[in-house]
């Protein structure tokens, strides 16, 4: 799971910490644990470099 930020300059590259973003994540967890999923969750985090 990710959450991405909003405005999004890079799709791959401008996500953020949870709940920071435009991502229904609580939304998406409901759904996956409808379907009995109960497992662990891995949340990813992918900043734009900053050049340093």
């Amino acid at each position: 799971m990710c959450d991405w930020l909003n405005p999004t300059q890079d799709m791959l590259e401008d996500r953020g910490m949870m709940g920071d973003g435009v991502i229904d994540i609580r939304g998406f967890r409901l759904a996956v644990e409808a379907l009995g999923y109960d497992g662990f969750h891995e949340v990813e985090i992918f900043p734009a470099s900053t050049g340093g």
